[in-house]
C-alpha cells in the first residue's frame, strides 16, 4: 500500500508543480504571449467583440500556493482508495488474470 501512495503522492507533486510553474510563467507573460500571437495573426479575444484591449491578470501568490497544495492533497486522498484495494489483494490471484 505504500508503494502505491507514494507514486501517487510523488506524480501529484510533480504534477502540482509544473503546473504552478507553468501557470506563473504564463501570468507573468501574458502581455508578451498575447502580442506574440497578434504578430502571426491569431486575435484570442477580439476587441471589438469583448471591448478589453488585453487579458486582465493578475498573480496572487496566496491562491497559487493555496491551489498547489490542494491539487497536492487531492492527489494523494485519491490513491488511497486503489491503494487500500491493491493492498488487499493476492498478487497470485491478481497476476493470474491478467
Amino acid at each position: 500500500m505504500r508503494v502505491f501512495v507514494m507514486v501517487g503522492a510523488i506524480l501529484g507533486l510533480t504534477g502540482a508543480l509544473i503546473g504552478l510553474l507553468l501557470g506563473v510563467t504564463i501570468i507573468l507573460n501574458l502581455g508578451d504571449i498575447e502580442n506574440a500571437l497578434r504578430s502571426v495573426g491569431i486575435e484570442i479575444f477580439p476587441p471589438d467583440v469583448y471591448g478589453l484591449d488585453g487579458l486582465p491578470a493578475e498573480l496572487n501568490w496566496g491562491e497559487a500556493i493555496f491551489t498547489t497544495l490542494w491539487a497536492m492533497s487531492m492527489s494523494v486522498l485519491v490513491t488511497l482508495w486503489p491503494a487500500w484495494s491493491a493492498a488487499k489483494m493476492d498478487p497470485v490471484e491478481a497476476l493470474r488474470f491478467e
